[in-house]
């Protein structure tokens, strides 16, 4: 895969690295390909930022409202469809992306402070790929963030970050209609309960429950969420949550 490199030397002047298959190339052909890639991150870059600022919802955490614009913005680019990047991993996009951010340099070498915000935070283990501490990767929550439309992603996980880890580190729990069904259980509750349930405290028990009620072995591993229809799992949710004391009977 070619692709463009940014740093910034010790004079403070940006520097491109052509590179192609994660090495450095001088191939007139690789350093075209990687100068047009370059070109496209600067596109999805500026609606990512762009997004933001206009869905910003000051009820809600900022790295929430950041994250789910980059993946919306990132989503919507095609970028994984360009044909630098044709039989290759993520990995490597993530890496220069990661780099070009952090650089803040667009693909004409001029500097820019307009991305400063949307930069990923930097791990001191590559291999951990921008995630969680179970090395889930932070592109891939953003991009499954943003599966959702701004409000549902809001009502689902009340803005917080850290509710949107909580369930997706739980493969039975990733399938959209998952998320779907509880944005519109949610919905239909008070205010007040809706908080309860996306607190920071409560939320992790409820994703808790869910696992017991869809384990991914045993004799009820069998039908999954992904196998049921919203309301199902809607129906499904309000039960586990009931029984295990997290929402109060009528």
């Amino acid at each position: 895969m070619p692709g463009v490199r940014w740093s910034i030397d010790a004079n403070g002047h940006p520097q491109p690295a052509y590179e192609s298959r994660r090495k450095t190339t001088q191939g007139p052909a690789q350093i075209t390909a990687a100068r047009d890639l370059d070109h496209v991150l600067d596109a999805m870059l500026d609606e990512a930022a762009d997004l933001c600022s206009r869905v910003s919802n000051p009820r809600v955490g900022t790295k929430f409202t950041r994250w789910w614009a980059f993946g919306a913005a990132l989503s919507e680019s095609l970028i994984s469809e360009h044909e630098a990047l044709e039989g290759e991993d993520e990995d490597y996009l993530w890496s220069i992306l990661a780099d070009k951010m952090r650089a803040g340099v667009r693909s004409d070498g001029t500097s820019t402070t307009k991305w400063v915000d949307s930069r990923p935070p930097l791990r001191e283990k590559p291999p951990q790929r921008e995630g969680s501490r179970k090395g889930d990767d932070h592109w891939s929550m953003c991009t499954w963030l943003a599966e959702q439309s701004y409000a549902d992603a809001v009502m689902t996980f009340g803005g917080n970050l850290r509710n949107v880890w909580q369930m997706l580190e739980r493969k039975n729990l990733q399938p959209l209609v998952v998320r779907e069904a509880l944005c519109g259980w949610l919905g239909d509750l008070s205010e007040e309960g809706r908080a309860h349930l996306t607190h920071s405290k409560t939320f992790p028990e409820l994703m808790k429950a869910l696992v017991k009620r869809w384990p991914a072995r045993g004799r009820r591993s069998a039908l999954q969420p992904i196998h049921l229809g919203e309301d199902e799992v809607r129906a499904e949710i309000a039960k586990v949550a009931l029984a295990a004391g997290l929402l109060e009977k009528d």
